[in-house]
């Protein structure tokens, strides 16, 4: 284009910036307003601007790729955020139709060069429209290669995942199986793609799944941790947790499922025996006739029949919630629901140790606890197990009372064995055992058992039994007398029977009785008098 003609069509058009430019702004803001808003005002002018500063520029040097190529990367650059195909040739029409009135008004005009320039803006846009689309079109084949590629690998990784995967059709059909799936049950591809999934569920999970799962499934979309049991080649049944998403179509039908199956045979193993377990420590505790209860900042969460009935109850669910300490005496209930409330505290157990209940008829009961630890529905808690012990304490306190009632009369026995058996003193080797009342064989041990020790404890010499008291002499009386006099003399000490009765020494020969050498007198005067002489001639040990 020829420099003077240039410079007429550059100042007609230098003229009319202004308005091109708010040309610019009110048809693309009116027909796109998301491109209004993907930068500041204050960005856009400025960018309308440079187009225009652009369009003079290729126009002067008649070089149409200086407009077309910018123009095209800036619209597929809108493209690729959001734009499309059709909208980026709508914004090239509006471009050509914004430049393309002022030319035709320059041509009126006799504007040098504005025939020539509306061809170039033709020549411009053609350019522009034809880089856009080959641009699209380049862009375009690299998302599809992209989504080949991502689609490729994301078949690798289903494949692949240590998950088993599958997914049915709308049929209920079985259209893809991970290797996972396959190793698991045991089957190859061959034999089960096609066949329904339920044929791989037992009756009792196929029925499970046709009447409840599959019909909200449908509904809604999504299945959830769903329990099946599943058969595998062998005959081996599998437990599997199962959860989905379904795929639809345009209209919002199902065309096929997308399942993940978690193999749970061993936790469910467990989880059965844990129940199991749970089961009969609750029949155990149930049936203990020990009083069993669960605290939780001793309130009671659980309480056993026994333990409800040694508190006077026979519904334990009358007992949950209640206070511990409702039940204990009034003197008592601070220190239990301290003693509680560190327990709690330092985890640890509780020995064995006394309590006392107040029952609901307002009976005592005497109970020993002990208690420790535990986790129940989840949270720290404290079990206890009580045994009512009140017989126990009324026989130990029988028991105690017999024991100090036997002691009382052994003091007796001993006092009435002391009263029965009497030593008497009578000054320096002699000694008085003066005998009252019957006389039978246990007396008569226990007086040879005094005679041996008063001898033996005094240094006696002489020692005089006086029979005086003694109402009838029989066999019994003269063993002792006998038995005790020997005894005495192996000691050293002689022996001398005072108090002998006519009737006495009748009996006494009437059993054929020798004394064998024991002296007698008549009564204890006579006695003493004798032994003193005795004394005196022998001397003392």
């Amino acid at each position: 284009m020829q420099t003077a003609g240039f410079s007429s069509l550059n100042a007609w058009f230098t003229a009319r910036r202004t308005e091109i430019l708010d040309r610019i702004e009110q048809e693309l803001g009116a027909r796109h307003p998301l491109l209004q808003q993907s930068a500041p005002p204050e960005q856009l002018r400025a960018m309308r601007g440079r187009f225009f500063d652009g369009f003079l520029l290729a126009l002067r040097e008649r070089r149409s790729d200086v407009l077309a190529e910018p123009l095209g990367v800036v619209l597929l650059a809108r493209i690729q955020a959001g734009l499309s195909l059709e909208e980026a040739l709508s914004i090239v029409g509006i471009v050509r139709r914004i430049f393309l009135r002022p030319l035709i008004q320059a041509v009126t005009e006799n504007v040098e060069g504005a025939d020539t320039a509306a061809t170039f803006v033709d020549e411009v846009l053609d350019l522009a429209t034809t880089r856009v689309a080959a641009l699209h079109a380049e862009s375009l084949a690299r998302a599809q290669a992209a989504l080949v590629h991502s689609e490729d690998q994301h078949r690798w990784l289903w494949q692949r995942l240590p998950a088993m995967m599958h997914s049915i059709d709308a049929e209920g059909r079985l259209c893809m199986v991970n290797d996972q799936w396959l190793a698991t049950l045991g089957y190859t591809a061959e034999e089960v793609l096609g066949r329904r999934s339920s044929e791989f569920l037992t009756p009792e999970s196929a029925r499970y799944a046709r009447e409840e799962v599959l019909p909200a499934f449908y509904r809604t979309g999504r299945c959830d941790n769903v329990l099946y049991q599943m058969i595998c080649k062998d005959g081996r049944l599998l437990e599997v947790m199962l959860s989905a998403i379904a795929e639809r179509d345009a209209t919002g039908k199902v065309v096929r499922s997308q399942a993940v199956l978690l193999d749970v045979t061993e936790r469910q193993r467990v989880e059965r025996a844990l129940q199991e377990s749970e089961s009969r420590y609750r029949d155990l505790v149930e049936l203990s006739p020990d009083g069993v209860a669960v605290l939780r900042k001793g309130r009671i969460l659980y309480i056993n029949r026994s333990g409800a009935r040694t508190l006077g109850y026979e519904d334990s669910a009358a007992l949950v919630g209640r206070e511990i300490t409702e039940f204990s005496p009034a003197a008592e209930r601070d220190g239990l629901r301290a003693r509680v409330a560190q327990v709690e505290a330092r985890r640890g157990p509780i020995k064995a140790q006394g309590d006392a209940f107040l029952a609901r008829d307002g009976r005592v009961v005497r109970v020993e606890t002990v208690g420790a630890p535990v986790l129940y529905e989840g949270a720290p808690a404290l079990q206890i197990v009580f045994r009512d012990v009140t017989e126990r304490r009324h026989a130990e306190e029988a028991a105690r009372r017999s024991a100090m009632q036997e002691e009382v009369i052994r003091a007796q026995e001993e006092m009435l064995r002391a009263l029965s058996t009497p030593l008497v003193p009578l000054g320096e080797g002699l000694l008085l055992m003066p005998l009252v009342g019957t006389v039978d064989r246990a007396r008569a041990e226990q007086i040879r058992t005094a005679l041996l020790e008063g001898v033996a404890a005094h240094r006696a010499a002489v020692v005089i039994l006086d029979v005086t008291g003694v109402p009838a002499m029989d066999e019994a009386v003269v063993g002792a007398v006998v038995g005790g006099a020997r005894a005495a003399k192996l000691l050293g000490a002689h022996v001398l029977v005072t108090g002998l009765s006519a009737a006495a020494a009748q009996a006494l020969v009437s059993l054929g009785v020798e004394l064998g050498g024991i002296v007698t007198y008549a009564n204890v005067r006579d006695g003493i008098a004798a032994a003193r002489r005795r004394i005196e001639r022998a001397p003392i040990r």
